[in-house]
């Protein structure tokens, strides 16, 4: 490059590369730590990479499931009317996982699914968390839990929660 040449189009990717990207992704982690629509992206992603949706999907075939989850976690937190029962609410997601009185039944089915996988000490600390950790939970967050949950039941415990997950509308 200091030749006077234009460099050819491998180096100029690398150049590219060592020089714009990092730039481009500490902006981008910037603003994510200042923008409080990324707080449950990034509580989320803390302990997963965000990239482990589409391994899911690779490994279960559930392409569309892993979109519908990727929406989820990247959608800010919103307030308003419920799309499912109407009422209104300050975070719509996590009221539709824990509270709405439309996916009572559909969560009720949830807890036995999950009690007949793991144990009813998994599902008693599960829920005496708070609804923000129920949440983290369904949606693949699952660090709070690892001295509980055996390497064996995650993957039954994420077909789990994002199947229940399909019935939340934003």
């Amino acid at each position: 490059m200091f030749t006077g040449t234009f460099p050819t189009k491998f180096q100029w990717k690398n150049i590219v590369s060592s020089a714009v990207n990092p730039i481009e992704r500490l902006q981008k982690e910037e603003r994510m730590r200042r923008d409080n629509d990324f707080v449950k992206f990034l509580r989320l992603s803390e302990n997963n990479n965000y990239d482990f949706l589409w391994q899911y999907a690779k490994i279960s075939g559930r392409l569309l499931t892993a979109k519908h989850i990727a929406k989820l976690w990247t959608t800010p937190p919103t307030s308003g009317n419920c799309k499912l029962c109407g009422h209104f609410v300050l975070d719509i997601l996590n009221h539709q996982i824990c509270m709405c009185t439309e996916l009572q039944s559909q969560r009720l089915s949830l807890y036995n699914r999950l009690t007949e996988l793991t144990s009813f000490n998994f599902m008693y600390t599960t829920v005496s968390k708070s609804d923000e950790s129920f949440s983290d939970l369904l949606l693949g967050n699952h660090e709070d839990l690892c001295d509980i949950l055996i390497p064996e039941h995650r993957l039954e415990v994420l077909n789990e929660g994002f199947s229940f997950l399909k019935y939340c509308r934003l």
